[in-house]
Order: C-alpha cells, then sequence, then structure tokens
C-alpha cells in the first residue's frame, strides 16, 4: 500500500508541478482512498458474478428428496391410463359342438326328456328341435346353481358337473332331433291366440309374436326359444316363475316385465295356444 501512495504522490508533482509537497500528499492519500473504495464496492458483485457460475451438479450425484419426488409425480402423470380388462362374453366362449358325442352324453338327460328330446311328461319340456346357442345359454345358467339367474334343483343336480364342451355336444345334439307336435284346448284358442297376436292394450302387455313369430319359431340370433309344440302345462309354469321373480333370465327382462301383466287366465289361455301351433 506504501508503494502505491508514494506512486500517486509522484503523479501529482509530475501532473501539477506547482503543488506544494503538503498538498500533493493530500491529493495522493484521497486518491488511494477512492481507489480501495472502489475496490470494496466491486468484491460483491464479484462474489454474486463467481456465484453464478458454479458448476452443475457433478454426475452420480445422489438427487435429493424433492428432486426424486418430482421426479416421481412427472412419470406418474406421463404414465398411460391402464385399460380396464375387457369383460368376458355373457355366456363364455362358444365352442363347437359334436352330435354324436352329445348322443353319447343323453344317459342322464333321458329319464326326463325322453331318447330324443321330446319328453312325454307336461312338467319337462321338449328339447328336441330348440336352437343350440339356446340351449347352451340355459344349461350354462341352470350350472351356476342358486347364484345364476335360472335356479332349479333337479336340473343343478343333473350340469353340475358337466364341462362346457360337454354342453356344447348336448346342445349340438338335441338341437339336431325334430320335435313333436302338440294340440292346444279348443276351449282356450280364442283367448290365447288373442294374446298371442295382439296381446293386451288395456293391460300393456305384448303379443308374443313381436318376438317368438307368427308360427312361434322364435329368433335364433336373438336367442328367442322356438315355442311351437311345446307342452302347454311347462309354458304355463314358466311365465308363473317368471312372475313370481323365480326365473329372471330372459334378455333385458322382457319376459319379467311381461308376465307382470299377465292374469292367470291369460296365462293358461296363450301356453295352450302355443302347444297347438305348427
Amino acid at each position: 500500500m506504501k508503494s502505491r501512495l508514494s506512486l500517486l504522490f509522484l503523479l501529482c508533482l509530475i501532473v501539477n508541478p506547482g503543488l506544494s509537497m503538503a498538498d500533493a500528499g493530500k491529493s495522493a492519500a484521497k486518491a488511494d482512498e477512492t481507489a480501495v473504495k472502489s475496490e470494496a464496492d466491486a468484491k460483491p458483485q464479484d462474489a454474486a458474478k463467481d456465484t453464478s457460475k458454479e458448476t452443475p451438479k457433478e454426475a452420480g450425484a445422489a438427487p435429493t428428496k424433492s428432486e426424486e419426488a418430482a421426479k416421481d409425480a412427472n412419470a406418474e402423470a406421463t404414465k398411460p391410463a391402464e385399460q380396464p380388462a375387457a369383460p368376458p362374453p355373457a355366456d363364455g366362449p362358444q365352442l363347437v359342438g359334436n352330435i354324436e358325442a352329445g348322443k353319447g352324453k343323453t344317459q342322464t338327460c333321458v329319464a326326463c326328456h325322453g331318447p330324443d328330446g321330446n319328453s312325454t311328461v307336461p312338467n319337462w319340456p321338449k328339447i328336441a328341435g330348440q336352437y343350440e346357442n339356446y340351449l347352451v345359454k340355459q344349461l350354462r345358467e341352470f350350472r351356476l346353481g342358486e347364484k345364476g339367474p335360472r335356479y332349479e334343483p333337479s336340473m343343478y343336480g343333473m350340469v353340475a358337473n358337466l364341462s362346457d364342451q360337454d354342453i356344447a355336444d348336448l346342445a349340438a345334439y338335441y338341437a339336431s332331433e325334430k320335435q313333436t307336435l302338440g294340440k292346444a284346448n279348443s276351449a282356450l284358442v280364442e283367448v290365447g291366440q288373442r294374446i298371442y297376436r295382439g296381446g293386451n292394450v288395456k293391460t300393456g302387455v305384448t303379443a308374443c309374436l313381436a318376438c317368438h313369430g307368427p308360427e312361434g319359431l322364435g329368433n335364433e340370433a336373438a336367442k328367442y326359444p322356438k315355442l311351437s309344440g311345446q307342452h302347454a302345462t311347462y309354458i304355463d309354469l314358466q311365465l308363473h316363475a317368471f312372475r313370481d321373480g323365480k326365473r329372471k333370465n330372459s334378455p333385458n327382462e322382457m319376459m319379467e316385465s311381461i308376465s307382470h301383466r299377465l292374469s292367470d287366465d291369460e296365462i293358461k289361455a296363450v301356453s295352450s295356444y302355443i302347444e297347438g301351433l305348427r
């Protein structure tokens, strides 16, 4: 610092030779004070400047907890939404049934439905000639037991141990058989025909032929069963089962809704009329 002050003193004398030694000394001291102050003011800026030039975090340094949290949040935000698993088909996989294999599996069916699917007891349905996909649907729903939409203890005992392939084979066999004809009670034809073909406008009953056709042949694609020639007693029992909530497996609950609007006499008449359809 002394050498700098001496240098300033000499410069003052050279620039202004008329100055006295005392004045030159004062000018040199003042100039030195100004220089020192300028250096002191410049230091904070240099420090800030040096701070701004800090090198990036060294590669491999462990991230802080806040950095890890931010990373996880970004990853979660960009993660594609999981798609829900596609539900299985309502009736499960549709297997191809084998007629001959099905015929060999009818031992437990014969007692009630006959060797060819034409039962002789009116409480049990004729299943010969019925649509294959409809038979598969009904057998699978019987197999569900009490938790299913069509629980029947006697049928559950017969089908509980059947595989899907067994059911497909049985359905193929019975669908290939020919159904026998039935006969209507002439005293019930008029009322039964009116209900089947025109419904009941007053009570909101839809005409049966809307789904089952004018000849009772149903609709295979929609799994609406064939009705013509079926035992009147069996149809009567099923309409009551729909109405009482014991059976609830019709598409969109159509049969449940319609049966609630039918009187006992209407059920009896239309059931008889259906048996005579051909």
